[in-house]
């Protein structure tokens, strides 16, 4: 089982970067998506590549919701991560989270390596 994720190509510059974007769960998920979606088209048109995640069991991704943990996401983020560097050859790679996407790309940082910028967007203090 894989996590969805959306590839945006770099439409000019270098091409040097990958942002994989973290999205929040549940509510907020539907209330950022739009948002995370012009996010990544005009991170594109500025040179980097983009890819845009739905963990395992949201969005577009295989699974029941009640399948999955927290390590399953934080799993997601890392596998997000070595298929973008695949597809781009980025060696520069940034996390950007929203929300409780931030706390999962928190988590991420510490288990996937080259992760040069961490960009947390209102994120939730806390899991409670």
């Amino acid at each position: 089982m894989w996590p969805f994720a959306i590839y945006h190509p770099p439409l000019g510059g270098s091409g040097q970067a990958l942002t994989v974007l973290c999205p929040p769960v549940f509510h907020d998920y539907m209330r950022t998506h739009l948002a995370l979606r012009e996010l990544a088209i005009a991170l594109a048109e500025r040179g980097q590549h983009v890819l845009r995640l739905d963990y395992r069991g949201t969005g577009d991704s295989f699974g029941e919701l009640c399948e999955v943990t927290i390590s399953d996401w934080v799993e997601d983020i890392a596998i997000a991560v070595r298929e973008g560097r695949e597809i781009s050859g980025s060696s520069v790679v940034r996390l950007l989270g929203v929300r409780a996407g931030a706390l999962l790309a928190c988590k991420a940082v510490g288990a996937t390596q080259g992760v040069q910028r961490l960009v947390l967007w209102d994120p939730v203090p806390d899991g409670a």
